[in-house]
């Protein structure tokens, strides 16, 4: 019946309303940590709710199989590149898994943002479509869900037209919170007080006895009335949700002064007959989306503070069976971003391939990763509690909401190198000696096989150089998984300078996976050049967030070079006018630095005449001129041979040759 359902809410009828679901609960995607996004993931029987998908949240949640097929909604708390960097990899993953259409939450601007991928997504994405929640609740059979929008210039909750795109980083850009309201669950027919009543068994049977179940009262044959407390056992109150951020201290105020916010968490309207039924007042659970350590501080208490009178109450009989008196309350999660404290990686798949070719085959072209490397990365979980009123968040977190049983870290990855040798084994039913016996023939081989090829004088110069040295960050795949990830090619030219070939979404993940932060972030101080080889997502989707990191570490406001085809240029002028600010990419449009050779001319004899080799243009332009310096500074020639290419709809430029 679920499943008939979601294939009536793909097509839009979403009138048809089911039971709600017996079990829901809040996982958390990632933290905002280096090299993860800040998302949490609302799980019911039917749907998934995504709050916030920056960039890495498709491989995240493809690794821990969290059935695409029912991500229809997406929620945002902010107009901004990290929260939405993610969106285009998450519509292509859930329209391979049969989604229609996916509507998206919040900021007004999502769908034109999405609209602009289309000329270089190279597969179809899902419809999406920007749901009508600021004007009115949306409603499913599981929640009311209310949007508030929020900024620091005006304090009115009210919905408002389309708004201007300010910084990422404005203290002036509107905020959305949204407060997730849970239908309640049907009341349980208990068959021994129908016994009792005297209800027949030919009734007990029929369609009829669904009137009690439904909250009426049921009028039998011999006239007798049966109200529905007399034979059925009352659902547990639902829980309510509420999420919210709060990117700068200058909007605590607003967050404070948000009165129409704290009516609806305070009374729903249930005797509006607009309303659904069962709606209960108060929070159980508030997840935060804020800066580090704001939360701590003693302007964001004191709303806290006021968000702690807004606690659900148990009904009578609850408390004992949801945990007793901890479980009332509000309950706070924390999506911080912090790495001052430990934090568990979202995706164990990197790691498990790494220390297995670490140990068995080559620990110097395969080194250790930096969190299996050190033992302080791995996070004490031990104080989370149940009904903890405060927790901050680990990757893969969760918070039961129903059943009401609070957070749990049963799902939270922790690191341990033989724990992940032995899940890569177990499949593949081989023994680690056998592994060793086999990798150890393996590696010979290889050996054999380079002296066969390499000529010595070679090979001796080669084994004297210890530049350039080549880190592959991805596998080459157009969708990542646990097991594969994107293009995207490191070349260290220097102990300070490197240049990146291709640069897909997630190649600052990796980055931070491979070399830890602070590495990370002095080889982005000398990241000099990107290349990019043609126009699809899987190639170029994370130049964007590669360019700010470098603008954050450097502040060289001339932005990173970056070489890619003409349409490139389009992209990366949108996000200009949908995210403000400075543009923080210094682009080359390969058209207009090279010369393609007319392949068409031939020689007397039939030849080809032409050099198929594209040609730098004339230097006297400022833009050839700069690339030519930037190319001179690092000792670089790029190369492209020609193919077929029409200049007109320049999508996709030959594959770029780098030489020394």
């Amino acid at each position: 019946m679920r499943f008939i359902y979601s294939l009536l809410k793909n097509f839009g009828c979403t009138k048809i309303m089911m039971s709600p679901s017996s079990r829901v609960h809040i996982s958390v995607v990632g933290t905002g940590s280096p090299g993860t996004p800040k998302s949490v993931l609302i799980c019911t029987d039917s749907t998934r709710y995504l709050i916030n998908c920056g960039e890495g949240t498709q491989r995240i949640l493809t690794e821990h199989k969290s059935k695409a097929s029912k991500i229809q909604h997406v929620f945002f708390t902010r107009m901004s590149w990290r929260h939405l960097s993610g969106l285009l990899g998450i519509a292509l993953t859930v329209r391979t898994a049969g989604v229609k259409r996916m509507f998206v939450h919040g900021p007004p601007s999502v769908v034109e943002l999405m609209k602009l991928t289309r000329h270089f997504a190279d597969a179809n994405t899902t419809e999406v479509v920007q749901s009508d929640i600021l004007q009115k609740p949306f409603l499913d059979s599981d929640f009311k869900i209310t949007a508030f929008e929020l900024d620091t210039k005006d304090t009115s909750l009210e919905p408002r037209a389309k708004r201007v795109h300010l910084d990422d980083t404005s203290q002036s850009q509107p905020i959305y919170a949204y407060l997730f309201q849970g239908l309640r669950l049907r009341n349980k027919l208990d068959p021994a007080k129908c016994v009792a009543c005297g209800i027949p068994a030919s009734v007990l049977h029929s369609p009829k006895i669904r009137q009690l179940v439904d909250g009426q009262p049921l009028v039998l044959d011999d006239g007798k009335t049966i109200s529905p407390q007399d034979v059925t056992i009352r659902a547990p109150s639902p829980r309510n949700l509420l999420v919210l951020e709060c990117p700068h201290e200058s909007y605590i105020p607003t967050l404070q002064q948000a009165d129409q916010l704290f009516a609806a968490i305070r009374s729903p309207r249930e005797g509006d007959p607009e309303e659904p039924g069962g709606l209960v007042p108060g929070v159980t659970l508030a997840v935060h989306f804020v800066p580090p350590g704001l939360f701590e501080s003693s302007a964001y208490q004191t709303f806290v503070a006021r968000l702690d009178q807004c606690g659900q109450r148990a009904e009578e009989g609850e408390a004992e069976e949801a945990g007793g008196a901890q479980s009332c309350g509000v309950h706070h999660l924390v999506v911080d971003g912090s790495d001052a404290r430990p934090v568990c990686p979202p995706v164990t798949g990197i790691y498990g391939q790494s220390v297995v070719l670490n140990t068995h085959f080559d620990p110097a072209v395969y080194p250790q990763l930096v969190d299996l490397c050190s033992v302080e990365a791995k996070p004490d979980l031990s104080a989370v509690e149940a009904f903890s009123r405060v927790v901050y968040a680990q990757p893969m977190l969760r918070y039961f909401l129903r059943p009401h049983s609070g957070f749990s870290t049963e799902h939270c990855v922790a690191l341990d190198a033989q724990d992940l040798i032995q899940q890569a084994f177990d499949p593949l039913y081989v023994s680690q000696a056998e592994a060793d016996t086999a990798f150890a023939e393996m590696r010979r081989e290889i050996d054999v096989a380079i002296d066969k090829r390499t000529r010595g004088d070679v090979k001796s110069r080669l084994d004297d150089l210890d530049w350039p040295e080549f880190t592959f960050l991805g596998t080459a795949s157009s969708s990542p998984s646990k097991y594969r990830n994107i293009s995207a090619i490191l070349v260290r030219l220097s102990p300070n300078d490197c240049i990146l070939l291709d640069c897909a979404e997630g190649t600052l993940n990796q980055l931070y996976a491979l070399h830890g932060a602070a590495e990370t972030h002095r080889l982005l101080r000398g990241l000099r050049l990107v290349l990019i080889t043609h126009m699809h997502a899987d190639h170029h989707g994370g130049v964007i967030t590669i360019a700010r990191k470098v603008y954050d570490l450097t502040h060289n406001t001339a932005g990173l070079p970056v070489l890619a085809p003409p349409p490139f240029w389009k992209w990366v002028n949108s996000y200009t006018t949908f995210f403000g600010g400075e543009n923080r990419v210094r682009l080359f449009p390969i058209t207009r630095v090279y010369e393609a050779p007319d392949l068409a001319s031939t020689a007397a004899d039939g030849t080809d005449a032409c050099d198929p080799i594209w040609r730098l243009r004339d230097t006297s332009e400022d833009l050839v001129f700069d690339w030519t310096k930037i190319l001179s500074d690092l000792h670089l020639k790029v190369f492209f041979p020609s193919l077929s290419f029409d200049e007109t709809n320049a999508m996709n430029i030959p594959v770029s040759v780098l030489a020394g």
